[in-house]
């Protein structure tokens, strides 16, 4: 009987039987080949196998044995040009128990990763750097609040908080974050509050504006306003306002106003990050001094920032600002502005009051690290004992670590 072969078979096409040759452009009959036992064969010895066991060819004793064909890859090797395959996953799909010097592709990072036990930590092959996280040090401070502003001949006004003080360290991986330097309270005239200072942010930590401090009116006393540290309060007839509240764990509150019965006293000190604002005298007494600030050395050098602004005072002395607060002044006196990149206080008025200083961002990261900065921000870096130091003085924009 006829076989009826497919009319396009390609070489290795069996029908029936037979095979497809291409290169001989035939059907060739396949022989058989009846069943072997491996031990009707005269070339093989099986000795005792076990589980994993492969046929292995011995050229000493001419004969196939049973062996651990496992195939060790080290030192050996190879002409391809192609590639090598690894396993492949991503941060779920890790080992559970892994030792030292597993790698591996990460598809979350983009990278392949090897395992260090000294960290117990997974790490990047491209710069010997977790792509999880490492410890960034950082000190974010916020804008320092205004002080408060009074009518020419009542100046009894509140000097201003400073901006929400931020220090420690926290796990930053590769990536783009946030980062924001809060301006100060611009300054107030004619008997107005004083303006909050602006948050500053690195990533998720956030800190808040310094509180302005409270106007200077005539007969009824005001509080200052609360923020990172609390603005001061104003002088009234028969008590003075309180200070304005500060954020815990970020500043400390302003200082009370003083009062007298003709309402022209003194105003209390804006709070800082260290210590609360003091509170005004009574009677026409002296202005609170800004309540101090706080030591960091972030950067190689010991710095004080975050200081108060002084409150103001009427026939007496004007409270003083300290570390990065400014003073406060008499009468219808311009009070003094908070330092730039300190958030420091501005100084209780007079008819016009001290602008907030400035906040800042320091960061200091492993110097193998690379950090881009965009266009939108100010800032300079330094190489310190293997750490970069990246500070930050004005704007808003992202920074990517690498």
């Amino acid at each position: 009987m006829a076989i009826n072969f497919p009319a396009s078979p390609n070489n290795g096409d069996t029908h029936e039987g037979y095979i497809w040759v291409a290169a001989e452009n035939a059907w060739r009959r396949v022989q058989s080949i009846p069943d072997t036992a491996i031990e009707d064969l005269n070339n093989v010895s099986v000795t005792s196998p076990a589980d994993g066991e492969s046929l292995v060819y011995d050229s000493a004793s001419g004969n196939w044995i049973n062996a651990d064909a496992t195939v060790e890859v080290y030192g050996v090797d190879t002409a391809a040009t192609d590639y090598f395959m690894i396993p492949v996953g991503d941060d779920s799909e890790r080992p559970e128990s892994p030792a030292n010097g597993y790698i591996r592709f990460n598809t979350d990072s983009g990278e392949p990763e090897w395992y260090s036990e000294s960290t117990a930590e997974w790490v990047l092959f491209r710069t010997g750097i977790s792509p999880v996280s490492q410890s960034v040090e950082y000190l974010v401070i916020a804008g320092g609040g205004s002080g408060g502003s009074g009518p020419s001949a009542q100046t009894g006004a509140g000097g201003g908080g400073a901006g929400g003080y931020l220090y420690g360290t926290t796990d930053i991986g590769d990536g783009t974050y946030t980062v924001t330097v809060g301006g100060g309270g611009s300054a107030s005239t004619n008997d107005n509050y004083g303006n909050t200072g602006n948050d500053s942010v690195f990533a998720s930590i956030l800190s808040d504006g310094g509180g302005g401090g409270a106007r200077g009116g005539a007969g009824t006393p005001f509080a200052g306003l609360s923020g990172g540290s609390g603005g001061g309060g104003s002088a009234g007839q028969t008590s003075g306002g309180a200070g304005g509240t500060g954020t815990p764990g970020q500043g400390n509150n302003g200082g009370a106003g003083g009062f007298d019965a003709a309402n022209l006293s003194a105003g209390g000190g804006g709070g800082g990050a260290g210590a609360s604002g003091e509170n005004g005298g009574n009677a026409r007494g002296n202005g609170g001094d800004g309540g101090a600030g706080l030591i960091n050395s972030i950067t190689g050098t010991a710095v004080a920032r975050g200081g108060g602004g002084g409150g103001g005072a009427y026939q007496a002395t004007p409270g003083s600002g300290v570390d990065g607060g400014g003073n406060g002044a008499q009468e219808s006196s311009t009070a003094s502005n908070g330092n730039s990149n300190t958030g420091g206080g501005g100084g209780g008025g007079g008819s016009t009051s001290g602008q907030g200083g400035s906040g800042v961002v320091i960061i200091k990261y492993p110097e193998e690290r690379s950090l881009a900065v965009s266009a939108g921000l100010v800032s300079s870096t330094i190489t310190n004992s293997g750490f970069k130091i990246t500070t930050f003085t004005q704007g808003s924009d992202t920074v990517t670590f690498s």
